[in-house]
C-alpha cells in the first residue's frame, strides 16, 4: 500500500494496514484513546469541562464500541456543563454498550 496523499481520508482498516506495513507494528487505537480519555480526566480535575469533553470525544471516536466508561466520562462533564439531555444520550450509549457485553458473555 502507497502513503496516502495529504487530503485523501483512510478507512481505520487502510490506516491499521498502512501502519502495520511501515511500522511493523500493529496500530493501537486503544492505547491512543485511553490518554486522550485520561486527559479528559485531568481537564475533570481542573473544572475545564468543555475540554474534557472534546477529549472524551476524541477517545470515543478512536474505540466507539471499546469503553462505556469514555461514555460515562463524558456523559459526567456534560452534566456538569448542565447539557442534561446530551448527558442523557451518552449514559443510554453506556446501557446499550453494557447490555451487549452481557449478551456476548451468554452467547460465547
Amino acid at each position: 500500500m502507497e502513503s496516502p496523499e495529504d487530503d485523501d481520508e483512510l478507512s481505520r482498516a487502510e490506516l491499521e494496514e498502512l501502519h502495520f506495513k511501515e511500522i511493523g507494528k500493529p496500530l493501537m487505537f486503544a492505547a491512543w484513546a485511553n490518554q486522550y480519555n485520561d486527559c479528559g480526566n485531568k481537564f475533570i480535575e481542573d473544572g475545564d469541562f468543555r475540554a474534557a469533553i472534546q477529549m472524551y470525544t476524541k477517545a470515543i471516536e478512536l474505540e466507539p464500541r471499546g469503553m462505556p466508561g469514555y461514555f460515562a466520562n463524558r456523559s459526567t462533564a456534560r452534566l456538569a456543563l448542565g447539557e442534561a439531555a446530551r448527558a442523557l444520550d451518552d449514559a443510554d450509549e453506556v446501557l446499550a454498550l453494557a447490555r451487549a457485553a452481557a449478551s456476548a458473555l451468554e452467547d460465547g
